[in-house]
């Protein structure tokens, strides 16, 4: 499969499917039941990918961060503090 450094695209999800990715937690989402038919889906439909990476950027940005006093930085992420 061919590497697009410099493109945005889909391929990242085609080379962990064909278990060529960097990280570990990459493997991970590839072979996980909850998370491998949407692998699978993006790597087979770049439109999909752009569309749905784009509706999530539009949520991110949504996101109220807080801050001061409102907010803590966790010290465990899996835990308050």
């Amino acid at each position: 499969m061919p590497v697009t450094p410099v493109s945005f695209d889909n391929l990242f999800f085609g080379q962990i499917r064909e278990r060529k990715g960097i990280l570990l937690i990459d493997q991970l989402i590839a072979s996980d039941p909850a998370t491998s038919g949407v692998v699978l889906q993006y790597a087979s439909n770049n439109e999909l990918f752009k569309r749905q990476f784009a509706i999530a950027m539009v949520k991110m940005g949504a996101v109220d961060v807080l801050t001061g006093s409102a907010g803590e930085i966790r010290t465990n992420c899996r835990a308050f503090n």
